[in-house]
């Protein structure tokens, strides 16, 4: 349920930019495939803001703060019947109560350090139950993705 006209969605860029981005967060992932558009906008909203109050500020079993969320994080959510990002792979979704548990509860890997071809290092560390692995960055605090098990 984006704005109607450009006039209004420009408007939303500069009155209240988190909801501005957001909008263009859900579309992008509608366009690449890695979310169903039968989402719709509004459950994507609802979800967003679910992890922003109840995984934001929590304090992770390997002593992470969770400060945020990556915009990938709710396509894991809620998963695809074909990730185009990764050659047509069905993506199950994940329950936000799971993420919680494997944050909180679960088990967790020494963290994993990625070298992009700009030459920045990546950190993330994975926590795990047996329902789901869910990956942080060790120095943001972001969550940036999970995977049912």
């Amino acid at each position: 349920n984006p704005p109607k006209s450009l006039a209004k969605l420009e408007e939303m860029r500069y009155n209240n930019p988190k909801e501005y981005s957001l909008i263009q967060a859900y579309v992008n992932s509608v366009e690449r495939g890695a979310m169903s558009p039968l989402v719709g906008y509004d459950k994507y909203k609802k979800y967003y803001e679910r992890i922003e109050q109840e995984l934001v500020g929590l304090t992770t079993s390997s002593g992470i703060k969770i400060t945020g969320q990556s915009k990938h994080l709710l396509e894991r959510v809620f998963g695809t019947i074909s990730d185009l990002d990764h050659d047509g792979v069905v993506r199950n979704g994940v329950e936000i109560d799971d993420l919680k548990d494997a944050l909180l509860k679960g088990k967790f890997k020494k963290p994993k350090e990625t070298k992009q071809k700009d030459g920045k290092i990546l950190r993330s560390q994975t926590h795990y139950t047996d329902k789901c692995l869910v990956t942080v960055n060790p120095d943001t605090g972001v969550i940036i993705q999970c995977n049912p098990y």
